[in-house]
């Protein structure tokens, strides 16, 4: 049985997603932990464009990597963070919500079509790139301007109020 290069790599992408997230969510320091998640949006942007999402996967760079992790690592420098109580009604609780949802992600992977062994309907992923695209620039211009403008506003103030909290004056 012979691997082609792309189910190498989709297999590799596969194996650092899921131990990027694993480190994100085991790691005491908060850094590290974004660094992370990171790490595991990077791959699995790799695992959308392998999958003909191009689209999905610039939106999933955009997104997470530039605007969640560069906001939550100006969240890690503005505040302390305090230390984990450890207590076990807290840890019973997040033993309880990993159970629930790892069994609700069982049951959407079990119900899914290629699970059911249904072929779903081919899509051209160029046409379906260049129409999105197209909705976007043409209908939804100013929502998108919108928010680029309130991304770009959140990072200034997150700056303005690194700068000052630090005793570095006014920008």
């Amino acid at each position: 049985m012979s691997l082609s290069v792309s189910e190498v790599i989709f297999g590799t992408l596969a194996i650092v997603t899921v131990a990027s997230a694993l480190a994100a969510v085991e790691s005491r320091n908060l850094v590290r932990a974004a660094t992370s998640l990171m790490i595991m949006s990077i791959s699995l942007a790799g695992l959308y464009y392998l999958l003909s999402a191009g689209y999905l996967s610039a939106f999933q760079i955009a997104v997470y990597v530039g605007a969640v992790v560069s906001l939550i690592l100006f969240t890690v420098m503005l505040f302390p963070p305090e230390e984990p109580s450890g207590k076990p009604s807290d840890e019973a609780a997040g033993l309880l919500s990993f159970a629930l949802i790892l069994g609700a992600l069982v049951l959407m992977i079990v119900n899914t079509a290629w699970a059911a062994a249904v072929r779903p309907v081919p899509i051209d992923p160029v046409g379906w790139a260049s129409t999105i695209s197209r909705s976007l620039l043409e209908r939804y211009t100013v929502p998108l301007l919108t928010l680029a403008l309130t991304l770009a506003a959140a990072l200034i103030g997150a700056l303005t109020l690194a700068k000052t909290e630090r005793g570095e004056g006014e920008i």
